[in-house]
């Protein structure tokens, strides 16, 4: 069941002579089908000529999954699969395997993907958009354990309580196992990396294996199906302008595919170049701005409200009055704006759509504060675009690269609003309108008054799983282009909403019906019931032992014993034994056997970025820069929004005396760690080193944003002033003179916020002389002086050195000068000086060179009297 690289290899030759134009033909138009098949269009396979194979389709579409199954084409195939798969997977797989090879018949291949692709929407059906599948054959009096077993790959287990396992093991069997069979068929390709997705979603993390497969079939995919596909260069509008609508949708459904796919193993910058290609080829415009507005039911004046301007290439415009029927009741948000006692919370939970079977539950906010939904002015003349399901998504997906590309911040959840409300606007699909609910119920989270409403539209999208309307046919269109969750993930989140509101008993009730035993260990804790919670792992163990409860009862022990019982348990192959193993050894000070642990985990699982910089960490200070150097970068290409490894990347080029590979890495980091002090304090060192002035300049201003009491590294101010007074090129050829007012203004700043170090004034009298500002310059040297006498400079020698010194530069300034008031002053300061000191130091050697610099002053002054 799990691939490997002989399979791999097989599925590559097998996709590169594919012929994309050369297809079977026969009594069906094959190509058409299974176009219609993949892209779930329904409406243009009723339309073509009654066949066996049409039906076929039909049947996947409506649900009808045992139809297909149990049909006259189909059965020979799965004859005996459900009586052993049970039993003996290996067997059963080697079984389908054969059926499949015997089977015969004009249209083999078609038929072989018809039944894979009808055993796999049975699956998501049952797993994601419910209700679950009846009349399916499948043994069901016995345990699915051996079936969800054999679907762990690299050390990941699938979840403990999938639905119909075995109809996901066989679809795997078809169209990925058996790829090269199907090498006739231009989808091929497609439904093999949609059944490893599938696959992948279904395991406890991510998996290497499955990554690299799925991305290597989309490749292809992106050739047959896109034109002039290249991933890495930008799209040619062209290419866009010259096809026809049905090339455009099939484009945008690839791209927010690989968008998604490319999200979820967090490769950002993929992910955003899929989506942005997506929303080029729908020909959507979708820009960010400001609406006068209100967003309380109390407010008595509009203020400015971010919303989501988007012109589509195919809309119908409605009067925003009537675009509003997928809204639960928003008007009554309006009309009761002066009711301050709206307190009915069980109306508004239960308040549905006038088409309540058709389109998911919408939960008004309980909050008697809150509009439901933005009130704009002059919105009842307004034109608003009823936006295609296709479009939807994009918008969606949109929305998802927003919060990819921010920092976790109230701003960008502010920035995603808009996004979700432009999509809620519109229920023309069931499944786009769920998951855009989803994501409302994500962002409420993040206010008080919104939390509530979070928990209960979660829940009531729970609820809606098992309700038999809509039928599937209208549940599943858009299933491939939405980052919708399994129903498993879906009720942990409504139980982190729960705990979220405190409400830890109902959560835990949840958990412990889904057997996510981590959370439910968590709601013991919040509980302060910790022996309850060992006390729940140690019986499940005695029903069911499996390697997670061992390193579960690890965490919860402190005992390395559990976790070794979970790796010798798993054969050597459950990846988090040994990771567990490694922390345990790391918090011992163990670094060495820490080391040894880690690296053993990540050879069978590499897709964990927290191990990786751990590990990074450990061989750092071994002094192994090379080998640390290969940790983190594995960490930021998984992760690249982990701003410390970035740092750790910075350091250890530095180390090496790579400035301009450290320029970068610090470029990247500070993107996602802005308010890290010490970032910008080496970068800051690193640019002047590069002669990057400017950027030098920018990094000073941001300590000084950051740190209330500036602390600006000495050398980076002395490299920068020294670059202007004598007009060193920069980077890029430009005389250094150019920075003349920005350095100046920089160190305004500072003395503005740091007036008692004499360093800084220092230098900005150097500054000001340099650039022949001599009033500045005195100035700043009187301040400079000033700096210097600290309480208790008369007493050491070191200070008075300093202050002497001090001194004698300010006296030599005025002697420059050479006015009557600039001697006059020079004189008070070192007769001051001298009285001062002449009991303490008066024989130092500084003391009589100040007294001989008195004399100068005098005899100038005498001369200027003349």
């Amino acid at each position: 069941m799990v691939m490997n690289d002989n399979t791999a290899e097989t599925m590559d030759s097998a996709a590169s002579v594919r012929d994309q134009s050369n297809h079977k033909g026969g009594e069906d138009n094959i190509e058409k089908i299974e176009e219609y098949l993949l892209f779930g269009d329904l409406n243009s396979l009723t339309q073509l000529k009654p066949t066996t194979i049409t039906q076929l389709c039909i049947h996947i579409f409506k649900g009808e999954y045992d139809s297909v199954i149990k049909s006259e084409l189909c059965s020979p195939i799965l004859s005996d699969y459900f009586t052993q798969v049970y039993s003996n997977p290996k067997l059963a797989t080697q079984t389908l395997t054969d059926r499949i090879n015997a089977f015969q018949h004009p249209q083999k291949e078609f038929i072989c993907l018809t039944l894979g692709v009808a055993l796999l929407y049975a699956f998501i059906q049952a797993n994601w958009l419910g209700p679950d599948v009846k009349d399916i054959t499948t043994n069901v009096s016995e345990s699915p354990k051996l079936i969800i077993n054999e679907l762990g790959v690299d050390g990941e287990t699938a979840y403990s309580k999938i639905l119909h396992p075995d109809l996901f093991f066989a679809s795997n069997i078809i169209l990925v196992d058996n790829f090269s069979l199907l090498d006739e068929l231009k989808s091929s390709s497609w439904w093999s990396s949609r059944t490893a997705f599938i696959h992948q979603r279904c395991l406890s993390g991510k998996s290497e294996t499955l990554k690299s497969f799925i991305q290597k079939r989309m490749g292809f995919v992106g050739r047959f199906y896109v034109s002039n596909f290249d991933p890495e260069k930008e799209t040619d509008t062209e290419d866009i302008n010259n096809s026809d609508d049905k090339e455009r949708d099939i484009a945008t459904r690839f791209y927010l595919e690989n968008g998604l796919i490319h999200h979820y193993y967090r490769s950002v910058k993929k992910s955003r170049a899929s989506f942005q290609r997506a929303q080029l080829w729908t020909g959507l415009d979708a820009e960010l701005t400001g609406v006068m507005g209100r967003r309380t039911r109390f407010q008595t004046f509009d203020t400015p409200q971010l919303v989501l301007k988007v012109t589509a290439r195919n809309e119908n415009t409605t009067t925003q009055n009537n675009n509003e029927n997928s809204n639960t009741n928003n008007e009554n948000s309006t009309n009761n704006e002066n009711n301050t006692n709206n307190n009915d919370t069980t109306n508004n939970t239960n308040s549905e759509n006038n088409n309540s079977n058709m389109t998911p539950k919408q939960v008004d906010n309980p909050d008697p504060t809150l509009l439901d939904k933005l009130k704009l002015k002059g919105e009842e003349n307004s034109i608003s675009t009823n936006l295609l399901p296709l479009d939807q998504a994009v918008i969606l997906s949109l929305c998802l690269d927003v919060k990819n590309n921010n920092p976790i911040h109230g701003l960008t959840t502010e920035k995603m609003h808009p996004y979700v409300r432009k999509v809620l606007e519109n229920a023309n699909d069931w499944l786009v309108h769920t998951t855009a609910l989803l994501f409302r119920s994500r962002l409420d989270t993040e206010s008080s008054k919104s939390v509530e409403r979070a928990a209960l539209q979660v829940q009531a999208l729970v609820d809606q799983f098992s309700l038999e309307d809509p039928p599937i046919e209208k549940r599943s269109p858009n299933f491939w282009v939405l980052n919708f969750p399994p129903l498993w993930e879906l009720k942990k989140e409504m139980g982190d909403f729960f705990v979220a509101l405190g409400a830890a008993s109902t959560a835990l009730q949840v958990f412990e019906a889904l057997e996510v035993w981590e959370s439910v260990i968590e709601c013991y804790r919040i509980m302060d019931k910790p022996k309850k919670a060992e006390e729940i792992v140690r019986k499940q163990l005695e029903i069911a032992p499996t390697p997670e409860l061992w390193c579960i009862l690890g965490d919860l022990t402190q005992e390395d014993s559990h976790y070794v019982t979970a790796w010798e348990m798993s054969k050597h192959r459950y990846a988090r034994a040994k990771r567990s193993l490694g922390r345990s050894a790391f918090n011992k000070k163990e670094h060495l056997v820490a080391i040894q642990h880690f690296e053993e985990a990540l050879a069978i699982n590499p897709l964990y970025p927290s191990t990786w910089f751990t590990l990074g960490c450990l061989i750092m200070q071994q002094g192994n820069m090379d080998k640390a150097l290969q940790a983190f970068s594995r960490v930021v290409m998984l992760e690249p929004e982990e701003g410390e490894a970035w740092a750790n990347i910075s350091s250890i080029y530095i180390n090496q005396g790579k400035l301009l590979e450290a320029f970068v890495a610090l470029q990247e980091g500070l993107k996602i760690r802005h308010e890290n002090w010490r970032m910008w304090q080496n970068f800051a060192f690193v640019c002047v080193d590069l002669k990057e002035f400017q950027q030098a300049i920018f990094a000073c201003h941001r300590l000084l944003d950051i740190q209330e009491k500036a602390d600006i590294p000495f050398q980076v101010l002395f490299i920068l002033i020294k670059a202007v007074i004598t007009s060193v090129p920069d980077k890029y050829g430009v005389d250094a003179r150019k920075y003349e007012k920005s350095v100046l203004e920089l160190m305004g700043r500072i003395t503005s916020k740091v007036s008692t170090n004499p360093q800084i004034w220092k230098l900005y009298s150097n500054l000001h002389g340099g650039l022949g500002n001599k009033g500045q310059q005195l100035d700043c040297k009187m301040k400079e002086v000033r700096a210097l006498e600290v309480s208790g400079w008369e007493r050491s020698e070191d200070l008075f050195q300093k202050v002497a010194q001090g001194t004698t530069d300010l006296v030599k300034l005025y002697i420059d000068e050479n006015t009557s008031k600039g001697l006059y002053s020079a004189k008070l300061k070192l007769k001051g000086l001298i009285k001062k000191t002449e009991v303490n130091f008066g024989s130092l050697p500084v003391f009589k060179e100040l007294e001989a610099l008195l004399k100068t002053v005098e005899e100038q002054e005498a001369n200027m009297q003349k």
